[in-house]
């Protein structure tokens, strides 16, 4: 969200702009929301080369199922990006595993 901050709102202002990330539990414990904000406008049209956002989505249905979701939106003259989430990862999701000890016993 950060690098989609700079990439499509602060470096296609004039004189540069503002970032803001916030980070807050809501509702329920462990119940959280990530919000980004910039200056900036939405683009009319997707970029057609950005697969980013639809990955971030992915990622979070994968991990999170129906306990998550993303909005992107405008408010004046910034573009807010927000993922609200529970901290409790769906079950039936392999998690990844640490990689063997690589180290050689000589």
């Amino acid at each position: 969200l950060l690098e989609n901050a700079i990439k499509h709102g602060i470096s296609r202002q004039a004189r540069g702009g503002d970032i803001t990330i916030e980070v807050q539990q809501t509702g329920p414990t462990n119940h959280w929301q990530l919000q980004v904000r910039n200056t900036g406008e939405l683009a009319a049209q997707p970029c057609p080369s950005g697969s980013g956002l639809a990955n971030l989505q992915q990622r979070l249905q994968l991990l999170f199922g129906d306990h998550a979701t993303f909005t992107l939106t405008q408010q004046l003259a910034t573009v807010c990006a927000c993922v609200e989430f529970s901290a409790q990862p769906r079950l039936d999701v392999a998690q990844p595993t640490e990689a063997p000890d690589e180290r050689a016993d000589h």
